[in-house]
């Protein structure tokens, strides 16, 4: 069975259901280890969010986190002052994707991971993937 039916082709009408199966069967097909945990199952008191980048602080503090990453796309949201203030380290994981055939004459950067499988073998995914920078927050 494909990666993407896997992924996609369960029964919940759950996001947060949905989302984690593609992660899972993703990361399963890429031999990743995954330690995945969903907030709203870790009954976790956070108290009240002013901001969209507030829950993220809210809960590395609720679970004793002393870094937080997140990926590059939303680095706007977040005030890392608040970070620092807290004692938490705030980095941002910018992939270095490298071009790749997608079989057309102009390369698209970004599209999806599932771009990146219909054109790479599992070999030069995992190079693609695993070439990444940490940007501090601060």
């Amino acid at each position: 069975m494909s990666v993407v039916i896997s992924s996609l082709g369960i029964e919940t009408s759950n996001i947060v259901n949905l989302n984690a199966n593609i992660l899972t069967k993703t990361c399963e097909y890429f031999d990743l280890p995954l330690n995945l945990e969903i907030f709203s199952d870790m009954n976790l008191a956070v108290g009240e969010v002013n901001h969209p980048g507030e829950w993220a602080l809210k809960i590395s503090k609720a679970i004793n986190a002393t870094q937080y990453i997140n990926p590059i796309g939303g680095i706007e949201i977040f005030n890392p002052t608040q970070f620092d203030l807290a004692g938490i380290s705030l980095k941002f994981l910018a992939n270095n994707l490298k071009m790749y055939s997608q079989r057309r004459s102009v390369f698209e950067p970004s599209l999806s991971i599932i771009d990146v499988m219909m054109f790479n073998d599992k070999d030069n995914i995992r190079e693609l993937i695993c070439d990444f920078e940490y940007i501090s927050g601060s």
